[in-house]
């Protein structure tokens, strides 16, 4: 089992690695270029408005079922029937809320369109989530990757078609539709794979095993809201206070911190089961924290600084319509990448700890502060000011999950390795800024990120063998 699981893992990565810089580089980032910045600035907002409230579509249930299944493959014909008939409920509440405040905001009856369809598209995502549980549950790992980026490359596949093969003008719409049939394609592939387990089935609504769920998924729910609130409030309130435009701006320097991000994404997949298998056998991960801190701060800082240094370089490489304020934006957004990554560390061993109330009170502190710092900084700044919005919770965000965990667990970063990332990241700068005087900036940057990569090992910041530690 453990080398399924591990052969599953590595098609995980593998997979995801591979299909979401595609759609980035590759269709979604064309697709601004081709609309503008006015029209993706607009579509960025509504996009943002979906993923706030996304939560409400699955409450926490997804992350129960896998744990449920797993331990008894029977609870899918047991739960699945009420589960389904619960998520018609949800999208209704998903629907009135997200409606209620595209409304509020003042959007147009075409803008309302559009947020409507994007509520079908976040739900037929929710729905492979949903699917995705129930694969997962039953170790069937190689299924559950190739449904984790299936989506994505039908996407692909679909305005890639009309991108680069089409002469027609690109119109906004087609991207929204264009995710509507993929999503219900990939949703099709992922009941089908279930197929066997969903026959013979008795379709009722159980409320006793529904309000039981409920109760154990939501105050994983409240944090997941909160944080997609702060996490996502700039998009809006940008697009809302200062125009499409400045909206499609900051998409395009947000876009390249969001790639970044995946990588911390797909390492806390893997640390939460291992954090959770050391507390129920009561071992410490103190060691593996280190390591992985070490790991995650020696990617994220060498990326960050890559970006700072090039920043005006990259924008004007990757968007027709790049801008200084973009530019600057992307440097900002990227030096909060170590941010998000510290917070996927240390809030992934807290949430295998159980402490969610800890994290709530730091995700709700974070959002109070988000929204005002927005508040204050777009009106001053626009795009720029919502990027300084950002790095500020980010940073304040990660450092108290990191005060938590080593109060909770007993935590110690050394002062070794905090030393040891500082040279690091002098020496990147140093390094890049002297190449790029002396290079063209590709060869500076190609150059120089090869000497990042070495970096973390030849100061001892990164040790494969202790990073093995994960799989046991």
């Amino acid at each position: 089992m453990r080398g399924k699981f591990l052969s599953g893992i590595t098609f995980f990565f593998a997979l995801n690695i591979l299909i979401k810089p595609i759609w980035v580089f590759g269709i979604d980032m064309v697709v601004q270029n081709r609309v503008g910045a006015d029209v993706y600035g607009s579509y960025f907002a509504l996009l943002n408005i979906t993923l706030m409230f996304a939560i409400l579509l699955d409450l926490g249930i997804n992350m129960s079922n896998t744990r449920n299944v797993a331990g008894d493959a029977s609870t899918i014909k047991s739960y699945f029937p009420s589960l389904f008939f619960l998520r018609i409920i949800l999208l209704i509440l998903f629907s009135l809320v997200v409606g209620a405040v595209g409304i509020l905001l003042g959007y147009n009856r075409y803008m309302l369109s559009l947020l409507g369809w994007m509520v079908i598209n976040q739900f037929l995502l929710s729905s492979i989530l949903f699917i995705r549980s129930y694969v997962g549950g039953l170790q069937w790992f190689n299924w559950d990757a190739f449904l984790s980026v299936a989506d994505k490359l039908l996407v692909i596949v679909i305005l890639g078609i009309m991108l680069y093969f089409s002469d027609a003008a690109f119109i906004i719409e087609y991207l929204i539709g264009g995710q509507t049939v993929a999503y219900a394609l990939a949703l099709i592939i992922g009941v089908g794979i279930l197929r066997n387990q969903l026959t013979s089935m008795h379709w009722t609504f159980d409320r006793s095993r529904i309000w039981e769920k409920l109760q154990q998924a939501i105050p994983y729910a409240t944090l997941i809201l909160v944080m997609g609130l702060y996490t996502r409030l700039d998009g809006v309130m940008i697009e809302r206070m200062k125009g499409g435009e400045a909206s499609g701006i900051y998409a395009g320097a947000f876009r390249l911190l969001d790639i970044a991000i995946q990588i911390g994404v797909l390492y806390s997949f893997v640390l939460i089961p291992v954090f959770t298998k050391r507390l129920q056998s009561k071992q410490l991960y103190g060691g593996l924290m280190r390591s992985s801190f070490n790991l995650l701060l020696s990617v994220s800082l060498s990326a960050a600084v890559a970006v700072v240094v090039f920043h005006q370089e990259l924008v004007a490489f990757f968007y027709h319509h790049a801008t200084p304020g973009m530019g600057m934006s992307l440097a900002i957004l990227m030096a909060t990448l170590p941010a998000f990554y510290m917070g996927y560390l240390f809030g992934s061993a807290l949430t295998a700890g159980g402490k969610t109330t800890i994290l709530n009170r730091i995700a709700l502190g974070g959002l109070a502060l988000n929204f005002t710092l927005n508040i204050a900084l777009i009106y001053l700044y626009a795009e720029v000011g919502a990027a300084i919005a950002t790095a500020t919770t980010q940073w304040s965000a990660a450092l108290l999950q990191m005060w938590a965990a080593k109060r909770v667990f007993n935590i110690r970063i050394h002062r070794k390795q905090w030393n040891a990332l500082l040279v690091m990241i002098a020496l990147q700068f140093a390094v890049y800024i002297s190449l790029n005087a002396a290079l063209d900036w590709p060869w500076a940057l190609c150059v120089g990120g090869l000497f990042s990569m070495a970096s973390p090992f030849a100061l001892k910041l990164v040790d494969i063998k202790r990073l093995k530690s994960i799989r046991s």
